[in-house]
């Protein structure tokens, strides 16, 4: 089982679900967060094997390889975003929201658990720069009074 694959695949595809479901969106939303929640904790049960928990995957010719590892800062990095991503679904959770705004959330934690995974410069990169994205719009849609100027500052 690729677990680190998991902690970010798993809430890029509930975001993408969380767009598909309509009004269940933030039915779908939370129950995503709580199982990649879940999955960041799984490690906890033996801190031992941290240091062989990592992966890769195939690497091409320039020097960029998929390669994911987690120790004990990254762990609690991952973890800790998986807990507050349910407290902040759960915080707007009487509000009337659009079905993106679940699922940038969802997008938001899948992106920032694979920068604190990612050991390759390159995801690194890609996943920081994919943690904006779902950012500048919630900041930009979903924010309070200046939210566009914020946004776009962001």
């Amino acid at each position: 089982m690729k677990l680190l694959t998991i902690l970010w695949a798993l809430p890029a595809a509930g975001g993408l679900l969380a767009l598909l479901s309509g009004r269940k969106s933030r039915e779908v939303s939370l129950f995503v967060a709580i199982l990649a929640l879940i999955a960041s904790a799984l490690p906890f049960k033996d801190l031992s094997a941290l240091s062989s928990l990592a992966e890769t995957g195939p690497s091409w010719p320039i020097g960029i390889s998929y390669s994911l590892g987690l120790d004990g800062l990254t762990l609690g990095l991952c973890a800790l975003t998986a807990f507050l991503t349910i407290v902040s679904l759960l915080g707007s959770w009487k509000q009337d929201l659009s079905t993106g705004f679940w699922a940038s959330f969802l997008f938001l934690e899948s992106a920032l658990m694979g920068v604190f995974l990612a050991r390759d410069l390159f995801f690194f990169y890609i996943f920081w720069e994919a943690s904006l994205i779902p950012m500048f719009f919630i900041i930009g849609i979903w924010g309070s009074d200046g939210r566009k100027h914020a946004a776009v500052q962001f």
